[in-house]
């Protein structure tokens, strides 16, 4: 009988299989759901007081999952040890340590609980309870910007510390703490009264701290008071206004930026090959070498005899220079004793210094070869207004400059003179040189016109002497090969042409004399003179459109390293910029303070041009493109905008953006010329 029907079984239990197997995945059609799940129960409830529990539940409306839990949820005071699981349409928390007493905890979950089918995330969850008698109910909120870009910023961390904590955001996690949404908007609900530092920072590694060599951060140089203390409120918040002192809510807004704040530390100083290498910890500033002890006369020699050293003052007997992303100072081998003692100092961003430290430079022999040298120049653009501009950057320090290779040319006849002492400014290093040559092109017209009249007037003079040559050759009868030659070769050398040089060569090579004399006399007749000369008019306008580029040249060799290398050739093309292809910025600046930078900046934040306590500002010839307007306030009026240190408590001089508009996006021949920006304590932004 189970034979029979063997068969039979068979088949159902493949069909059941087969209909499994259909099963899976979502089923196709119909809308698709786009409703978060939504919370119908939880426990504890809501600003519960006196909870003593370890468990938390969260019930939904639909089946949930709960994978980026340990990643979206953020537990105010931090708890670090908790479990969890998702079952169906619930959540299951479970604390696995104690509970501070008589302390509100707050649990945002963000985006952490999704529904199981379209991965919808809940809304505004949020869990707070209180182990004591009392929920905390002060809260901060504001937002959180990149502060040279101003862009708003996701996902950075607000962290609160009370000041008698013995941690800060450098050393351990924040008492209270909340994320920045895509907005840049934060709020932290459910805090104690007190008193407490503020921090932001983008935690790139979790670990709920600032790791300031490679994470933007921020500060408030002052504590915050969350409190009822009028007293207490002014003495210890300086932001605080008479509106915000019986306030629960404190807005705080931020800024960050990248600032490596790590002690500045000596980790090598040796011989490296031919060279002496002194290595940092992280990237420098500045440096300063300071010879302590004498130079003995060998190596004043070598410093006379080596290179010219027509370029770096011969008092500079310790070239050297940065390498490795600025945390190494390579020092050349200029020395021809055994050893010399020099002190180092060292500064970086943050203003940090590394106090004076001795060292003895020693030398020792190497078969290594010599470092490779690179030379590069970079213009600060190939269409000017009335100035060419631009940087050579060199792998070592330069000791020779000839200037007689570095020329500036409308075409092989016309060269621009430069006054090289005003057109090139070097860096201490001598491996930096940037270059300004100032260009006017009503000036480069005039030589052209000059230059061009000069050669006229050549030419008219060589076809008067044609013409006296000529006619004297008709006055005195040539009787003889000799003389009939002489007078030809004579007017051919002021005619100036190789054509019929070549000819008359090629008859004075025959030997026949009466076929030469045949052939020179009727040479001589089909001579045209042009006894009229009509000089050119220059139109002013015409040499204008035709001067459209010009050629800025380096020939090989035009700069020396100290070790002799030759740096290479560069052809620079420059033009005139056309009007018509440009637009205009401009605009004027309402403000109390008196010392500021307006700067005009690409997409990218890059610095395009700037102008110093301009209230009426114009920024014209631009190429058409998408631009901002920064300004940036040099508050304590040093000439500097300083972007602060947390080391010494000093916040970033303030940063403003034109705003109206996302962006100022300019068209070729259009000029925006009505940006009124408010800054300072007369307003905020106009746009705002």
């Amino acid at each position: 009988m189970i034979k029979q029907y063997g068969w039979l079984l068979t088949f159902w239990i493949l069909l059941i299989l087969s209909g499994s197997c259909a099963r899976r995945g979502s089923p196709t059609g119909g809308p698709k759901d786009s409703i978060p799940p939504k919370l119908v129960n939880m426990y504890p409830e809501l600003e519960t007081v006196n909870f003593d529990d370890n468990e938390i539940e969260l019930e939904f409306d639909e089946f949930i999952e709960a994978r980026d839990l340990k990643r979206e949820l953020i537990i105010t005071p931090p708890i670090e040890e908790f479990s969890f699981y998702a079952a169906r349409r619930t959540l299951f928390l479970e604390i696995e340590e104690e509970l501070r007493d008589s302390t509100t905890y707050t649990f945002n979950f963000r985006e952490a609980v999704k529904d199981a089918s379209e991965k919808n995330p809940a809304e505004n969850l949020i869990v707070a309870f209180s182990t004591g008698a009392e929920i905390d109910s002060f809260q901060v909120n504001g937002t959180v910007r990149n502060l040279l870009s101003q862009q708003l910023v996701e996902d950075a961390v607000v962290a609160l510390y009370d000041v008698n904590d013995t941690l800060d955001a450098f050393t351990g996690p924040p008492m209270y703490l909340a994320k920045t949404d895509e907005e840049g908007n934060y709020t932290i609900r459910y805090i104690r009264e007190g008193l407490y530092n503020v921090f932001t920072y983008v935690d790139e590694n979790g670990n709920l701290k600032i790791d300031s060599n490679n994470e933007p951060f921020g500060f408030k140089s002052e504590p915050i008071y969350l409190g009822t203390d009028v007293n207490r409120e002014i003495r210890a918040d300086s932001l605080a206004t008479a509106d915000s002192v019986f306030s629960l809510n404190k807005t705080i807004d931020l800024v960050l930026q990248r600032q490596d704040i790590r002690p500045i530390q000596l980790q090598s100083a040796r011989a490296n090959g031919k060279y002496y290498e002194i290595k940092f910890n992280k990237s420098l500033d500045d440096y300063t070498l300071t010879i302590e002890g004498e130079i003995d006369a060998s190596t004043e020699k070598f410093l006379r005899d080596s290179v010219a050293f027509n370029l770096a003052d011969t008092s500079v007997n310790i070239f050297s220079n940065f390498q490795d992303e600025q945390k190494v100072v390579r020092i050349y081998n200029t020395l021809r004793q055994d050893s010399l003692g020099i002190k180092v100092t060292a500064t970086d961003s943050a203003q940090q210094t590394l106090a004076d430290t001795l060292l003895y430079l020693q030398f020792t022999e190497s078969r290594r070869k010599i470092a490779d040298f690179t030379s590069q120049f970079t213009a600060d653009g190939d269409e000017i207004t009335d100035t060419i501009s631009g940087t050579f950057i060199f792998s070592k320090p330069i000791a020779q400059l000839n200037t007689d290779s570095i020329l500036l040319s409308y075409d092989t006849l016309f060269y621009i003179p430069i006054d090289y002492d005003q057109a090139l400014n070097w860096n201490q290093r001598f491996d930096q040189v940037t270059l300004k040559i100032p260009v006017s092109q009503s000036s480069m017209v005039d030589s052209v016109i000059f230059y061009s009249k000069m050669n006229d007037s050549s030419i008219y003079e060589d076809r008067i002497r044609q013409q006296t040559l000529y006619l004297d050759s008709l006055r005195t009868p040539v009787d003889s090969v000799e003389r009939r030659l002489n007078w030809l070769q004579e007017f051919i050398s002021v005619k100036r042409s190789s054509e019929d040089r070549i000819l008359v060569d090629s008859i004075q090579s025959l030997e026949d004399e009466t076929l030469q004399l045949s052939l020179l006399n009727n040479y001589v007749d089909t001579v045209q003179i042009n006894r009229k000369f009509v000089p050119r008019i220059y139109e002013r306008e015409e040499i204008t459109n035709d001067l459209r580029s010009f050629n800025f040249y380096v020939s090989p060799g035009s700069f020396m390293s100290i070790e002799n290398d030759s740096s290479e050739q560069v052809i620079q093309k420059f033009s005139f910029k056309n009007p018509e292809d440009y637009g205009a910025i401009r605009g004027v600046v309402a403000t109390d303070y008196p010392s500021f930078f307006i700067q005009l900046v690409d997409q990218n934040f890059e610095l395009i041009r700037e102008a110093k306590n301009a209230k009426e500002f114009s920024f014209d010839l631009l190429p058409p493109g998408k631009y901002q307007i920064r300004i940036l306030i040099d508050a304590d009026e040093d000439g500097i905008w300083e972007p602060g240190s947390i080391l010494t408590k000093q916040e970033p001089e303030p940063v403003y953006f034109y705003t109206e508009e996302e962006v100022i996006d300019l068209r070729a021949n259009w000029e925006r010329n009505d940006l009124t920006i408010t800054v300072g304590e007369l307003s905020t932004l106009s746009s705002e």
